[in-house]
């Protein structure tokens, strides 16, 4: 945990969710979630890179969709970085916002070929992989 580094963001709501945290006060998860997840997509939307991992470190919510998912302005602002590190903690391509009803993979998906649309691609060849049933060979007679 850095969270020195990140005692000066300008958002407001996390900042004193981090000063908290590093003063070693106890938050429930529910409330770490909610006030940092809230902030995420501030965080995309600054290029507040430390901040960003480190309230994903803490468990705040990647899917949080007010007004815009963190993905989703990810994509907007072709932050491929954003995108992966947003990826690997859970956020979902398919969440709409509640701003605009818009999602990430809508968004990825009117730039073909671009770097964030190579990585959605990926990223749902690997759910494909990773979920599709096995088959047995002993059943294919």
């Amino acid at each position: 945990r850095d969270l020195e580094k990140v005692l000066n963001t300008p958002t407001k709501r996390a900042r004193a969710i981090f000063e908290k945290l590093d003063r070693g006060v106890e938050l429930s998860e529910r409330r770490i979630s909610k006030e940092l997840g809230a902030s995420l997509s501030a965080f995309v939307t600054r290029g507040e890179t430390e901040s960003l991992e480190i309230a994903l470190s803490e468990g705040a919510d990647p899917n949080w969709n007010s007004p815009v998912t963190a993905l989703y302005a990810a994509v907007d602002l072709k932050r491929v970085d954003y995108c992966k590190l947003l990826l690997a903690h859970g956020a979902s391509i398919v969440k709409k916002n509640s701003a605009n009803e818009g999602r990430p993979i809508t968004l990825a998906m009117q730039r073909p070929g671009s770097k964030v649309y190579n990585l959605f691609i990926e990223h749902i060849s690997a759910i494909e992989r990773d979920y599709s049933p096995s088959t047995d060979d002993s059943t294919n007679g």
